[in-house]
């Protein structure tokens, strides 16, 4: 009997174990997940403190056909001027920001996960020549901008990133 008894003490205390670890790490994950959205929203926020809008340079918010959560989603373009990253230098830089599906590799082929998601960011940095932004008032439509071959991803998992674009009357832009 005492024998039965200790074995079931044994089971317990290792289910219990387990079940803390498993938390440990849930716990962990969402930490990390944490500081890692925090790090991406406070790049984005300097890149966006640095963006440059006047009566040729615009910010454009286009609503994309992808749905995340029963919602469309939005790619936001706008023209930076922030330091190139090894050079020390400012340059004027296309850059969008959007969301992607998440996709994994399974025997050479690319496949989407369903529900998840990741932001990503594109830039076209323009050093010493004519910059189509200028030259072209819909420059966030040329395909070069919506059709990146090479992007950065800033955050997976992402669930929801919402912009929120105000003019110079400091009333929020509707842009449908």
């Amino acid at each position: 009997a005492a024998m039965a008894i200790l074995i079931m003490i044994t089971l317990f205390v290792g289910r219990i174990f387990s079940d803390s670890s498993k938390m440990w790490k849930l716990g962990m994950r969402r930490v990390t997940d944490g500081l890692e959205g925090r790090a991406a929203l406070g790049f984005m926020l300097r890149e966006l403190s640095t963006a440059l809008v006047d009566d040729v340079l615009t910010m454009k918010q286009n609503p994309t056909n992808r749905v995340v959560f029963k919602r469309n989603t939005d790619s936001i373009f706008f023209i930076s001027m922030a330091q190139t990253p090894g050079s020390g230098k400012r340059h004027a830089m296309q850059i969008s920001y959007r969301l992607e599906p998440m996709t994994e590799i399974k025997n050479n082929t690319t496949n989407d996960i369903p529900n998840r998601f990741r932001l990503v960011r594109s830039s076209l940095i323009n050093i010493g020549g004519n910059f189509d932004c200028y030259q072209n008032p819909v420059w966030f439509d040329n395909p070069i901008m919506t059709n990146f071959t090479s992007y950065d991803v800033l955050a997976e998992n992402v669930r929801t990133v919402e912009f929120w674009i105000y003019g110079p009357d400091g009333e929020l832009v509707n842009d449908d």
